[in-house]
């Protein structure tokens, strides 16, 4: 588990499973994200721009590596 302390609104970095890693913007907690596990929904940094829709994404909380804005 991680011990990193976030809300929605928080900007934070995260490992993907392939050992890259994603900045996102935090919409939501939940402590069910999926199978039991506590996780987020948030926005990729970055994206949405020039009318484009935002790129929507998921993790688990143990996957946080880095809480950037809290």
């Amino acid at each position: 588990m991680t011990n990193h302390d976030y809300m929605i609104g928080s900007t934070i970095t995260y490992n993907l499973w392939g050992g890259d890693t994603r900045t996102v913007k935090v919409t939501h907690k939940d402590a069910d994200i999926k199978n039991g596990d506590p996780g987020f929904d948030g926005t990729v940094v970055g994206t949405g721009k020039n009318g484009r829709r935002p790129e929507t994404v998921w993790g688990y909380d143990n996957q946080i590596s880095k809480v950037d804005k809290f």
